[in-house]
């Protein structure tokens, strides 16, 4: 789970749900510059490593990219990635515990 600091909470979501803009369907979405540090091809997904712009120094965000999305990201390059608003998961910064979604 890749988390984020937001004010008095941290919000989450899964590697899988955070993708490039390309992969857009719709919906409600959330929209990240992220950075990429890293690409690691493991043949049937890319796991794209690096950090999402505006976030505190040292946090790593993960993304998994099925092989059949085929745009090209290397090392060093920022793209816009999404989130669709129902997979953003919210928890309490002190406690860790799982909290009602918050405006993001």
């Amino acid at each position: 789970m890749n988390l984020l600091e937001k004010d008095d909470c941290l919000v989450g979501f899964r590697p899988e749900n955070f993708t490039p803009t390309a992969d857009a369907r719709g919906g409600n979405l959330r929209t990240f510059a992220f950075h990429v540090d890293w690409v690691e091809h493991l043949g049937a997904d890319r796991l794209v490593y690096g950090k999402v712009e505006g976030t505190p120094e040292g946090g790593l965000t993960i993304a998994k990219i099925p092989s059949l999305l085929t745009i090209p990201i290397e090392a060093g390059e920022t793209h816009d990635f999404i989130v669709q608003e129902s997979d953003l998961r919210f928890f309490d910064k002190e406690t860790g515990v799982r909290i009602e979604p918050r405006p993001f």
